[in-house]
């Protein structure tokens, strides 16, 4: 077989803290693989034991790409397939070791069908004896009942390893510990879903696949070993959450909005149950058996997790999960809302060069950046940056930015001007770095709404102001996690009219229902602005202030400008 890109095979290996797994499954793919021409990656989610240094050591030939911490299956998977040139992609963990003629099997089956873009052979125990190595979508039906009970009484609707198969048969979606992909149909399809961080990353990717008409195949004379869940047992209680977190994700993009929530709900009544016959059988046996207290905690920690609503932090994801230390997570450090927001507004924007200024961890900049923008990033904590395929610059908005005059398209400012000590300053340097006919995007805390004018009658201040105990000793002297000023509105448009910008667009981040009882106050108020003259209107931008999207919004207000000088 001869690929247009030289290669046939691109083989990606994703490794945490598995030295031994990795080198063996290395050895097994350079000692059984024949015929095919091939290039192995390996993608090191920030292992510390000493995984790394023994691949140097052991294939100086391969292809290490190192992340300082992990970053998952779906993401670590990326990076290598944006450098793969194979026709065919084979992902793999490390868990696994090849049969002889196993990859060339599928790599043929491959070859005689063009209409498969996934496929994966048999997955076996050390013993010989099979593990399931494909599944059916996850439905209410699958995730409520007893899924071996399912694939007994219906073993044609659900098959499962209990039938033996002699020839490839078309799936669900496969196991992927080991499989297959057709390259053309990643670039039909897309790589694989970022959001996912461990679990279902190829469910969801064999679900795209049929979506666009690829199918999805088994082909049972592909024998692989596969040493089940060593990865996954380091860390067994966040495992499951990160599971189940996963499961309710692909619910959450796939079934709709009804299953989602009849999913959780019956799946939470499910543990509790669980949970009490667990410590039950505990106490019936004065807790002497360890399985029975792992399940005890693991049922416990599942329940904690969906009381508090499901947060992302209590899954594998939290950061470092060999010595506990959280590390930079790409979460929003603004309100999500209006990140939607914007991200709404620039998916009708043309194409451009783009600034995020303070970018936080750089979850807006790299949503920005698959969209097609050439995007920027500058912040004054640059520690808090977490997002892997962009770079960050120190800059102080209260000083020059280290970019020169009217290089960028477009200018993002979200919840920082008001954490300056010289916003003016700010707006000064958006203009000298945007070019005319550019736009900027700001984001401030919306002072002048209903809530925030009654809070300050009542108490004289718009927002808490922290004392100086709390900045020295909670934020060391930091004083960029301060509200410096309370910039509304009308000095906003003030600033950058002088420097410039006209006001095209005001947005608010989203409704506030419980502001809903104030609307009397607000229709006096408005009944004050249209018997005032329309000097003290001017003066005081009431036409403006009083507009639904600024006194009715939300806690943010969201402006775009535009440079008209």
């Amino acid at each position: 077989m001869n690929a247009e890109s030289g290669r046939d095979l691109s083989v990606i290996i994703v490794n945490w803290n598995t030295e031994e797994l990795l080198l063996n499954c290395i050895d097994s793919f350079c000692r059984t693989i024949r015929g095919l021409t091939l290039e192995i990656f390996v993608v090191d989610n920030g292992s510390k034991d000493g995984s790394v240094d023994s691949v140097r050591r052991a294939f100086p030939e391969i292809e290490l790409i190192q992340n300082q911490r992990n970053l998952g299956f779906a993401r670590a998977n990326n990076k290598a397939l944006r450098k793969s040139k194979g026709r065919y992609v084979l992902l793999s963990n490390t868990d696994v070791i090849l049969k002889n003629g196993a990859i060339e099997t599928l790599a043929e089956f491959m070859d005689r069908n063009p209409d498969v873009g996934i496929a994966a052979g048999q997955l076996i125990n050390g013993d010989g004896s099979k593990q399931n190595s494909f599944d059916n979508f996850p439905s209410l039906t699958t995730e409520l009942l007893n899924k071996s009970l399912l694939r007994i009484l219906f073993p044609t609707r659900y098959p499962s390893k209990r039938v033996t198969y002699s020839s490839p048969i078309d799936v669900h979606s496969v196991i992927g510990a080991c499989m297959i992909v057709r390259s053309q149909a990643i670039k039909e399809v897309g790589l694989l879903d970022e959001d996912y961080f461990f679990f279902m990353e190829e469910t969801d990717w064999c679900y795209r696949m049929k979506s666009r008409g690829w199918r999805v195949c088994h082909v049972p004379r592909a024998e692989i070993i596969h040493l089940q869940g060593k990865t996954a047992n380091l860390v067994r209680d966040r495992a499951k959450i990160e599971y189940y977190r996963s499961l309710y994700l692909f619910f959450k993009k796939h079934r709709g909005i009804v299953e989602p929530v009849l999913l959780r709900g019956c799946l939470f009544s499910r543990f509790c149950i669980d949970f009490l016959l667990t410590l039950l059988s505990c106490l019936l046996t004065a807790f002497t058996r360890e399985r029975l207290k792992r399940k005890l905690v693991i049922y416990a920690k599942l329940i904690y997790w969906h009381l508090r609503l499901c947060p992302e932090g209590m899954g594998l994801g939290e950061g470092s999960m060999e010595d506990g230390k959280k590390s930079p997570r790409l979460v929003p450090l603004t309100r999500k809302e209006v990140h939607e927001k914007i991200a709404q507004m620039f998916s009708m924007e043309q194409r451009g060069r783009l600034l995020d200024v303070p970018t936080g961890t750089g979850v807006l900049a790299s949503r920005l950046q698959k969209m097609g923008f050439e995007v920027s990033c500058c912040d004054i904590q640059p520690s808090f940056f977490a997002a892997e395929d962009l770079m960050v610059q120190f800059g102080n908005m209260n000083k020059k930015l280290p970019y020169k005059a009217e290089c960028f398209d477009y200018i993002i400012c979200l919840d920082g001007l008001e954490h300056l000590e010289n916003p003016f300053n700010a707006i000064r340097e958006f203009g000298r770095i945007l070019k005319r006919g550019g736009k900027i995007f700001l984001s401030i805390p919306n002072f002048l709404n209903i809530e925030r004018r009654l809070r300050f009658v009542l108490t004289g201040t718009f927002s808490k102001i922290p004392t100086v105990d709390t900045l020295r000793n909670i934020w060391k002297g930091e004083l960029s996690m301060v509200h410096l000023n309370s910039l509304g509105y009308p000095l906003l448009k003030f600033i950058m009219e002088h420097n410039g910008f006209r006001i095209l667009r005001l947005e608010k981040d989203r409704k506030k229902p419980k502001m809903n009882w104030m609307r009397p106050i607000v229709w006096i108020i408005r009944l004050y602005a249209l018997f005032a003259s329309r000097k003290r209107r001017e003066l005081y931008r009431l036409d403006e202030t009083l507009m639904d999207e600024i006194i009715m919004g939300g806690n943010t207000l969201i402006i775009v400008g535009e440079k008209i000088v």
